[in-house]
């Protein structure tokens, strides 16, 4: 996060870091440390169970079917 407010957005240093200091602080504070933890946790497990299951599950018939035909080759 500091590198994006530095690089992206251009801020100094030293403002990104009282920046992020204190959204973490007013999000703590608002939501509650094990919220503030436990949300971004779930939703990456969810992201990381979708990269899995897109992984696992086998491709339609048709789609395979496409890639085993042969090269068209041309003779000049």
């Amino acid at each position: 996060m500091i590198a994006y407010l530095t690089q992206q957005l251009h801020l100094p240093l030293v403002a990104a870091s009282n920046l992020l200091t204190n959204f973490t602080g007013t999000a703590d504070s608002f939501a509650g440390h094990l919220w503030t933890t436990a949300a971004p946790s779930v939703l990456s497990q969810l992201g990381m169970l979708g990269l899995v299951v897109s992984a696992l599950v086998p491709a339609p018939p048709r789609a395979v079917q496409r890639c085993r035909r042969r090269p068209v080759t041309m003779t000049i």
